[in-house]
């Protein structure tokens, strides 16, 4: 069958028309404001830790290799240790602010400000999770904000906006899915050897779940983990692109994260961040009833909660400024009468 050069170009024009569409059409900003909800909890909880050693990362007082040894990567000067208190109430302030949805077209580039001097200033000591945050950070920062989940009161819902950071983000994960699938198979060792997760399990990121199943369970259940795991990276591009493949790849990959979490030291941040990116693959009519719903709740817990806690606080203010009351006034005694014999 010869297609007319009219039937050509009426295809040429539909195929155009829908990558348009696809990258640049506009909707409903429900998922994209939902995932600036969860990833700023998962960059709030994973800094909140990090902090604990916010010395080392920015200041002198860790070891920082100069640009001359990283001539590859730029390398920002560190904070004196007097500064690093004010820059903790920038990079968190702002991070709860964006969290809030207080102002976040211009919170956004200050939040992206901040997790991009950190993941510089220390460049080893910033895995994969910092770059994540920053692709995501530079997207948000760039696309005019519609914000669902806000403080700020509107009468009006947001209008809508361009998909193309969307698809940008889901194009980024499902393609860090699949190379790191191809990477375990053409570089590493994952079809050579089936102990490979069993021996990783034991290293540096063992955690006590992850001891008590070594010493439990069998070999062939870490290969079969093993091969599920490298089964999952590698089909991942399909089963989230195709829509009706779509539940399967979100419950096994919430699968996969949760062993990551569970038997890996530390990697809860890593499977928070990357499961914030499921939130752009649902459907806009969930997140908006998951939305009503966590309002109603809110508002029940303010209701029901918030003054039970209000009156068990002014119980315990009481009873301390009795306490300090008393031992400020202490009762007299009464006196003892000396006897003459």
């Amino acid at each position: 069958m010869i297609l007319s050069s009219q039937e050509i170009q009426n295809h040429w024009q539909y195929f155009i028309n829908r990558s348009q569409n696809f990258w640049l059409g506009a909707v409903d900003p429900i998922r994209l404001d939902t995932f600036r909800v969860a990833l700023g909890f998962s960059i709030l909880i994973y800094f909140m830790d990090w902090w604990q050693e916010a010395e080392e990362w920015l200041t002198p007082v860790g070891y920082h290799m100069s640009q001359s040894i990283l001539p590859n990567f730029p390398v920002l000067p560190v904070l004196p240790v007097w500064g690093l208190p004010w820059f903790g109430i920038v990079l968190f302030g702002s991070l709860i602010l964006w969290i809030l949805g207080w102002k976040t077209r211009w919170i956004s580039w200050a939040v992206l400000l901040c997790v991009t001097y950190v993941t510089w200033a220390d460049v080893l000591s910033a895995y994969t999770l910092n770059k994540f945050f920053i692709i995501s950070l530079s997207c948000l920062s760039l696309v005019p904000q519609g914000t669902y989940w806000t403080i700020e009161q509107k009468n009006e819902p947001p209008c809508s906006q361009s998909v193309w950071p969307i698809r940008i983000l889901q194009t980024t994960i499902l393609m860090v899915y699949f190379f790191c699938g191809w990477q375990k198979i053409f570089m590493g060792d994952w079809l050579k050897f089936s102990d490979v997760l069993w021996t990783q399990a034991g290293g540096f990121y063992r955690t006590d779940l992850a001891a008590w199943m070594l010493r439990t369970f069998p070999k062939p259940v870490w290969t079969w983990i093993q091969d599920a795991t490298l089964a999952f990276e590698l089909s991942a591009p399909l089963l989230f692109a195709i829509r009706k493949l779509r539940p399967v790849g979100l419950l096994w990959g919430l699968i996969f994260h949760t062993l990551i979490a569970l038997l890996m030291y530390k990697l809860i941040y890593f499977s928070l961040s990357v499961l914030s990116f499921y939130i752009l693959f649902l459907e806009e009519e969930m997140l908006h009833k998951i939305r009503i719903k966590s309002y109603f709740l809110l508002k029940e817990f303010a209701a029901r909660v918030v003054p039970i806690i209000l009156v068990f606080s002014l119980i315990c203010m009481g009873a301390s400024a009795k306490i300090l009351w008393a031992d400020d006034h202490p009762q007299n005694q009464p006196s003892s009468v000396k006897v003459d014999r």
